[in-house]
């Protein structure tokens, strides 16, 4: 039986480095389990606002990238 798992994250900007490096060290790791089929990270360009969506309306575009020191 196919079993699908969708998993979203929210990173902080000063911790996406930190975040990306974790994601790659968790890919090698789950591409060695017996049976995964398809595995995909995905790069998003919005940020979550619950309340929007809780509205129905369209998540907000990240108009800007900030990098702090």
């Amino acid at each position: 039986m196919p079993f699908t798992e969708i998993c979203i994250y929210q990173v902080k900007p000063q911790k996406v480095e930190e975040f990306e490096a974790l994601m790659f060290e968790a890919k090698s790791l789950l591409e060695k389990q017996e049976g995964l089929l398809l595995l995909r990270f995905a790069k998003r360009g919005y940020r979550i606002d619950m309340e929007q969506i809780k509205e129905g309306l369209p998540p907000l575009k990240i108009t800007r990238i900030v990098k702090s020191a």
